[in-house]
């Protein structure tokens, strides 16, 4: 009971100790003087940020393993009467369980999650290689201009060749046709 006063005037003292920060913090920024008041309150209030919040996670720490350490006290006494005689699962140990199966659940939850985030980063960075290579490919047909037109002009040189060889057949398939039947 003494440790639980002792605690409760201790956390009482560090409230007021994070109060007091607070408010001198309040009163350099209202006053402004020095050499760059801005960035010292700034780091002040960075300071104090982070004060607050290790001492709110230190008494959820706390609070959890008093609230923690009560059930099991009063779990051992009432299973030694009635768990093991009875036969049943006591109440502790059905806890117990629930908080093994939920543990393993989180565990597979965060696998999921890491592979998940594996993935993610695979995947941009093959979106970086892709974007990389295409701004290449950009850069190269523009250092290139004459690129495109050496493939326009090969491909309307390979279409007049095809239109005289066409051309040539038919003038052989009619020379043909002229020598077996009309002749």
């Amino acid at each position: 009971m003494s440790s639980s006063h002792e605690d409760q005037v201790l956390a009482r003292n560090v409230d007021m100790d994070l109060t007091e920060m607070a408010e001198c913090i309040d009163t350099m920024r209202s006053s402004g003087e020095g050499h760059n008041p801005q960035e010292v309150i700034k780091r002040f209030r960075e300071v104090h940020f982070d004060y607050y919040s290790e001492y709110r996670k230190s008494t959820t720490i706390m609070h959890d393993k008093r609230e923690s350490a009560k059930l099991f006290r009063g779990a051992s006494t009432t299973s030694n009467t009635t768990g093991a005689a009875s036969g049943e699962d006591s109440a502790v140990n059905r806890l117990l369980r629930e908080r093994s199966g939920i543990a393993s659940s989180m565990r597979g939850v965060n696998e999921a999650i890491s592979q998940a985030l594996d993935a993610k980063g695979h995947l941009l960075v093959q979106r970086g290689m892709i974007g990389s290579s295409t701004l290449s490919l950009g850069g190269l047909v523009r250092s290139i201009p004459g690129f495109s037109k050496l493939v326009d002009g090969l491909s309307r040189k390979k279409s007049r060749e095809n239109a005289v060889v066409a051309a040539f057949c038919g003038v052989l398939l009619c020379f043909t046709i002229w020598w077996i039947f009309l002749r």
